[in-house]
This record gives C-alpha cells, structure tokens and sequence, in this order.
C-alpha cells in the first residue's frame, strides 16, 4: 500500500509538518523563513565542518565543566567496587583521546602517559591534561579532513573519531555521576545541568555569560 493519504482524504499534518520558523522574510504561503542566503552560508562544506568541531567543542565543555564540579576529597570514589575512581575515569579519557591520534594522525600527536587508568586527584593537572587531548584531537580531524586523507588505524571517516569519542565520553560522565550519587553526594539537577545539559543548546556566548555568572572560568581558546 502506497504511503500517503487515500483517495478524496485531506492529509493530517504530523509532527513533521509543524515547522516553526524564525521572524524573516515571508513565504508566499505566510511563513515567516530565515533568509535563504544565511542559510546556504551556515551549510557550506566549511560551515558544516565547523559545526562539527564546535560538538567536540562542547563535549570537551561538558568533561571540563564536570571536572571543575566533582569535590576535592571525592575523586578516589568509584560506581562500584571493581569500577575506577573518578580521577581514573578523567585520566582515562586523556589516555585515550592522545593514543588514538598517535595512531591515526601521528603528525599531530602529543606525549602519551604512562598509565591509562592513573588515579589521581589533582583537578589542576587533569584539566590542562584534558585541554591538550581536546585540541589534539580537534587538530588531528580537521587536518586530515582539509587534506583529503583517511585516518592511518581507525574509521571510515575522520569524523566517525569525534562521534566515538562523544559517546566514550558521555558514557564515562555518566559513570561519574553514579559514583557520586552511590556515595550520597549527588549533583543537584539544577546546578550541574546549566555545566552538562545545557551546554549543547546554549549559543556559545550565552554559555561564556553563564559560566562567568557561576563564578568559573572560561575554557581557554581552541586552537
């Protein structure tokens, strides 16, 4: 059976058809639309590649931004028993970002440490550790993406290793979360999401202007 409406029947509108679209220049149907030249500008090959960057970006926000919030004395905490601390699952997710570009795209890599799983609690070292993977990361993508060339090891694209590694990453913040709350020192919802949820649907001057009124600082520029 065709997809669609029967014959003489007035299609429904879905979920789909309720577009919303921003004050602008107007259809001839009534719509207000975005002006059709800024939107062929936001999806030019660049624009789009930047876009992705920026989602790395964010990621890196997110893991920053739970680092900063984790108390001092609370980073020998684990999920579970056999589970790392909460300073080994921050290390671990240096590690892991540095060895893959040592692997893929050596020509932007940078010191690999010793130890995977390094327990530590010193927020200071893990966060400058955790700027210097990003832009490592960040650099080993766009480059061999802007020089037309595949990953050396891993991926069928470069841009499958920033999806992979927002989902290692998400699931390790997730891990560090359940560590706190098994400890009975849980985030509140309300302080810990304008840090983690919002960071994805924030414009990035509204997160600049959020982080300064919470009293943080910036996170430094992307290189």
């Amino acid at each position: 059976m065709p997809w669609g409406p029967r014959s003489g029947e007035t299609p429904r509108r879905g979920r789909r058809d309720r577009v919303m679209h921003p004050p602008g220049r107007t259809s001839r149907g009534g719509h207000d639309l975005r002006d059709t030249r800024v939107m062929s500008e936001m999806m030019t090959a660049d624009a789009l590649l930047e876009a992705l960057l920026d989602s790395w970006d964010r990621n890196h926000a997110i893991t920053v931004n739970l680092l900063r919030a984790v108390p001092p004395d609370a980073f020998e905490l684990r999920a579970a028993p056999d589970s790392p601390t909460i300073g080994g699952l921050f290390a671990h997710m240096h590690y892991c970002r540095l060895v893959f570009v040592h692997e893929d795209a050596p020509e932007h890599a940078r010191p690999v440490p010793d130890g995977e799983w390094r327990a530590t609690a010193d927020a200071a070292a893990l966060e400058a550790a955790l700027h210097e993977s990003a832009a490592a990361m960040r650099a080993a993508v766009r480059g061999r993406i802007l020089e037309n060339r595949p990953f050396d090891a891993h991926y069928d694209h470069p841009l499958l290793m920033l999806q992979h590694f927002i989902w290692h990453e998400g699931y390790h913040q997730g891990q560090i979360k359940i560590a706190l709350k098994q400890a009975g020192r849980a985030f509140d919802d309300e302080a810990i999401g304008p840090l983690t949820w919002d960071v994805w649907m924030d414009k990035a001057d509204d997160h600049r202007r959020r982080l300064a009124a919470l009293g943080l600082p910036p996170q430094p520029p992307r290189t």
